[in-house]
């Protein structure tokens, strides 16, 4: 509600009509809009704070945001049907592998609702217009760790600090010692994300290929391949 009341002020003032009256209809569609992009925002400012996505943040949050807007989808009061059923086909149409992986393109309701108990991104059921939504509600959660759990995980982290080895891919080789860290790591040791996979290839690929850098065909594959060698040979020649 706050949130949409702050929105009608910024509105009145743009168009510098603060005498402006809503009426109740007016306000529920505006309310219904705000909410329905709560998320988006959220999603907006997460990848801005860490200045690039990493694949960790965007597969739970794509899946999280498509879960509430099929939500809201089914939801007898939406006024807002057309918006909400466009903003699902533009997410469908464009994380199409993202979720033919994770089989939803193909799947109905009930696997939806199966994934909705399964992974960790999605929101908590909530009134519509009574609180508000947020990404990975798990982690405003305080859960308790038991001494127990505490105490394995300092002998992990004792016997790794104890390895002579200094291999950087160590927990990941050793995942079955020390089982702790390796999910730590996974959770934090992310890999950056682009808009092309090649990218992370060649890194400056993106001033040969805009406007249309995510479409590299078979033969700009070649030239980069062929040119990142030529380069890497020309520098090991003066080094």
């Amino acid at each position: 509600e706050r949130i949409v009341q702050d929105g009608i002020a910024n509105f009145k003032h743009d168009l510098k009509k603060n005498d402006l009256i809503l009426n109740s209809k007016d306000r529920k569609v505006l309310a219904e809009f705000v909410f329905l992009f709560e998320l988006f925002n959220e999603a907006t400012v997460l990848t801005q704070g860490e200045s690039y996505a990493t694949i960790c943040l965007v597969a739970p949050t794509v899946l999280g945001i498509l879960f509430d807007l099929e939500r809201e989808l089914g939801s007898s009061t939406l006024t807002l049907v057309s918006l909400c059923e466009a903003l699902i086909a533009s997410i469908k149409a464009r994380f199409s592998e993202l979720l033919r992986y994770f089989e939803i393109d193909k799947a109905g309701a009930d696997v939806l609702n199966t994934t909705e108990h399964n992974i960790d991104v999605m929101t908590k059921n909530t009134d519509s217009l009574t609180k508000q939504k947020c990404l990975f509600p798990y982690l405003k959660e305080n859960k308790k760790v038991s001494n127990e759990d505490k105490s394995r995980f300092l002998i992990e982290l004792d016997a790794y600090l104890c390895e002579e080895s200094r291999e950087q891919n160590l927990l990941f080789i050793k995942k079955h010692l020390y089982p702790r860290l390796y999910q730590l790591s996974l959770k934090y040791l992310s890999v950056p994300a682009t808009s092309a996979p090649i990218e992370r290839v060649f890194l400056q690929s993106d001033f040969l290929m805009r406007p249309h850098r995510a479409s590299l065909t078979a033969n700009d594959d070649c030239l980069l391949t062929f040119l990142k060698c030529i380069r890497y040979k020309t520098s090991s020649l003066f080094s």
